[in-house]
């Protein structure tokens, strides 16, 4: 009589209770060896059963020290938590731009106004009334800390600032700092000067000050998406487990995570910029992956007592094997999240940052704090028999009987998805990523419609040595010349058309430009706004700026253009400006310009952060499966379903698609640059995540049986049921994000519910089993001095998949 070989002793001296044979069991030289392992292993899964081990002995010392742990982290960030965090670093860092505005301005810093103060007058905007309390608005704002410099209209009398129907005028503000800390003076000084000004109203606008107005929106947006996520996460738990007790065991570990992920997050921003976003996005992540992990190994732990383990055991067990899975996951995902530090966005960096954080405590917590509960409290969660979806295998086995047509059909569905991504155009968020409702919004829209010209659409021209007078005028003509340049401000004159229209010594500044620098002995420009005093506190690059100063000034050409800046006709200004010949060494900045480096940035990095990825994976992937063909299989269908979560982005967020589904926004004609790259690793993570859940049942399958398809339908019918349940409350995880009223978390969140969506059911259901069919025993071939001594089909097993039923 065939009998099931025996399970591994528990390392607490535990059996299995019921020795007896069972239909589904296959004789025993078709399963295991006559001789498994009678002891922890070596290697990733012994070492977690070790773990797991010591952690059943003493579970209520495991979860205080895990408690302790956190509330430490939180204390700590309560207190000692005194820096905001950052609502900058969304320029790309190295490049011609940001060496061109650090030189201008000293200081790693925009030189365009980030901060823009709109004044509506009851009459016309040139009376006395309105031009003596305009004046002492512009003398106050001037003295502010942190202003570098204020420009009026009425000081500067330059017409971009006076509105079309003459009243309403504009006062431009340069903040001193980076990008995070101009956000913060923009914070202190806007509701100091916003409203009833003497006769006039004033409101607020500026790059500045819409960054922090996302920051609060994400912060509320944040907290109505806690209070709604978990309760519905709860809800397809317990009808997913069967056991209400069962579902508050991932809810509790993705609480736990997302508590330590937010303390570590807040001290981080003490020696480091993390951005204000990093939260939201923390918090959806930290949820989702948590309950993924916590999701296996309950799932892994209640099939175990199935068997006949008793708790002790059955934990042991499933930190071997699912436990496993969640270690090779969550070392793959922070790889992945790694490569994305060689963006030069600063942003980008900060939301790795925190992903790393958050996978992290989210596998550390599924390997030391849930095995404690488990221990604990698992006798009351019942115990569940090793269970396939009959579903799912109904699909698996539909793919392997027919894989040409459910490969064939399955890459339609994908390029149907793929295809808009053929027109994606990139550029920054601005102000129309915020609600429709938003002051700042609305005053954007303001300034843009009622005003000749806006200050983001303007080019700084800056020279490393001063060039003669006549060089100067020379170049400023040729400049003004180009097409789509309005206005160019130089230190010998203002220019249009390639004419000089004013005399040295009385250019005007344009709108928030920093002024023409004059040569030496050349009169300043009149009635400019004098820099503030404390603004010469403001840290200084001297070793940057002194190679392009000439007699302690730059030299600098202030271009005003027509084009928006995020338009192909902005960028091809650009490089006109910059191809054109210039006396001397020169850098070209302004938004138009950090749009086109950042764009180039971002090519040339991306390759770079893919080929880490791809090649970590691989190396990660091979050392789990000791194979070649199965890895290379991974990251082809994660390339497939990126590209069609992309595309689904321009469709909607690009093209201004299903607004009634995802919620309303304004369609820019563009997608943020900065989002696609951490889009692209947190949903290539969550594939892997799913890949590795699917890839443990038919690796332990195969190596049990040595069927192969019969290890692909197990496989799939096995975890079809648990990878729709994660994929469904990481996309409700995702929906909070989705809701969001800032556009940016909107398109993370719809991106990462569809990445997840598609690939627990269209690739991981369909186009998996079609692919590994097809290839057979390739899947697990592997170079003879890389292959395991014993073939997968003779190795040993400690825990073996009984579900041999195949097509």
């Amino acid at each position: 009589m065939s009998t099931e070989p025996p399970h591994q002793a528990s390392p607490v001296g535990l059996r299995t209770r019921d020795d007896a044979p069972r239909p589904d069991r296959r004789p025993a030289h078709e399963t295991a060896p006559a001789h498994p392992p009678t002891g922890p292993g070596t290697g990733p899964a012994g070492l977690l059963e070790r773990l797991a081990h010591h952690i059943v002995r003493r579970p209520l010392l495991t979860l205080a020290a895990s408690v302790l742990a956190v509330l430490t982290l939180v204390c700590g960030a309560v207190v000692w938590s005194s820096q905001p965090m950052s609502t900058g670093g969304y320029d790309a860092t190295g490049t011609e731009s940001a060496r061109a505005e650090a030189v201008l301005t000293g200081q790693s810093g925009r030189v365009s106004p980030g901060l823009l103060l709109h004044l509506r007058a009851e009459g016309p905007i040139d009376s006395p009334k309105a031009r003596a309390d305009g004046l002492a608005l512009a003398r106050r704002v001037a003295g502010e800390t942190g202003v570098v410099r204020a420009d009026a209209y009425w000081t500067t009398r330059a017409p971009s600032l006076r509105s079309h129907d003459g009243r309403a005028a504009l006062i431009t503000v340069r903040l001193a700092g980076d990008e995070a800390e101009q956000t913060r003076i923009a914070a202190r000084l806007v509701p100091r000067l916003t409203g009833r000004q003497g006769s006039l109203q004033v409101s607020a606008a500026g790059w500045a000050w819409a960054r922090g107005q996302g920051a609060e929106q994400g912060a509320r947006d944040l907290a109505v998406a806690e209070a709604v996520v978990a309760p519905v996460t709860l809800v397809i738990l317990v009808v997913a487990f069967g056991s209400a007790l069962a579902a508050l065991f991932p809810l509790l570990i993705g609480g736990l995570t997302v508590a330590g992920t937010w303390a570590t997050l807040h001290l981080l921003n003490q020696v480091m910029e993390v951005s204000a976003y990093s939260l939201n996005i923390a918090t959806a992540l930290g949820f989702g992956f948590a309950v993924d992990y916590a999701l296996l190994i309950v799932t892994r732990y209640r099939e175990e007592r199935g068997r006949g383990l008793t708790g002790p055991g059955a934990v042991v067990a499933a930190a071997g094997t699912a436990g496993r899975s969640v270690a090779i996951s969550a070392g793959v995902v922070i790889l992945a999240f790694c490569a994305v530090w060689v963006m030069p966005f600063p942003w980008l960096r900060s939301m790795a940052l925190a992903g790393v954080a958050v996978v992290a405590l989210s596998a550390l917590a599924g390997v030391v704090v849930l095995p404690a509960l488990l221990a604990l409290l698992g006798g009351r969660l019942g115990h569940r028999a090793a269970t396939t979806s009959p579903g799912w295998r109904r699909v698996a086995l539909w793919a392997t009987r027919a894989p040409w047509l459910a490969g064939i059909g399955s890459a339609v569905l994908l390029a149907a998805l793929m295809w808009p991504f053929a027109h994606a155009r990139w550029g920054f968020a601005d102000e129309r990523s915020l609600p429709a409702h938003s002051e700042v919004r609305r005053t954007a829209e303001t300034i843009r419609a009622g005003f000749p010209t806006h200050p983001d659409r303007d080019l700084v021209v800056v020279f490393a040595t001063a060039p003669g007078t006549a060089a100067v005028d020379h170049y400023a003509r040729r400049v003004a010349a180009l097409p789509g340049v309005t206005q160019v401000t130089a230190p010998t004159g203002r220019y249009a058309d390639g004419e000089r229209l004013t005399p040295p010594g009385t250019t005007t500044p344009p709108t928030g430009a920093a002024p023409a620098t004059q040569p030496t002995g050349a009169i300043p420009p009149p009635g400019s706004a004098a820099p503030s005093p404390r603004a010469a506190t403001a840290p200084r690059d001297t070793g940057r700026a002194a190679t392009a100063h000439a007699g302690g000034r730059p030299v600098s050409l202030t271009v005003s253009t027509r084009y928006a800046p995020q338009s192909q006709a902005a960028e091809d200004l650009v490089h006109h400006v910059r191809r054109l010949p210039a006396p001397g060494t020169h850098w070209v900045g302004g938004t138009p310009a950090r749009q086109v480096d950042a764009e180039d940035a971002l090519e040339r990095r991306a390759p770079l952060a893919g080929l880490l990825i791809a090649v970590t994976t691989f190396v990660l992937l091979f050392l789990y499966t000791r194979s070649v063909l199965i890895p290379l299989k991974t990251l082809v269908l994660a390339a497939l379903s990126l590209t069609a979560c992309l595309g689904g982005m321009v469709y909607v967020f690009q093209d201004g698609h299903l607004r009634w589904l995802v919620g309303d926004f304004t369609a820019t004609g563009w997608l943020d640059m900065t989002v696609p790259p951490l889009l692209c690793a947190i949903a290539f993570a969550l594939t892997i995540d799913y890949e590795v859940f699917l890839l443990a049942r038919i690796k332990e399958h195969y190596a049990a049986h040595g069927d192969h398809v019969a290890a692909i339908v197990s496989g799939i019918a096995r975890t079809g049921r648990l990878v729709s349940v994660a994929a469904l409350v990481f996309a409700v995880a995702m929906a909070g994000l989705a809701t969001s009223g800032v556009v940016t978390l909107k398109i993370i969140g719809v991106g990462l519910a569809l990445a997840v969506l598609v690939d627990a059911t269209l690739v991981r259901g369909v186009l998996v089993p079609a692919f590994m069919r097809l290839t057979g025993d390739a899947n697990w071939w592997a170079p003879a001095f890389l292959r395991r001594r014993r073939a997968p089909g003779r190795s040993p097993v400690r825990h073996e998949d009984h579900d041999t039923a195949g097509p």
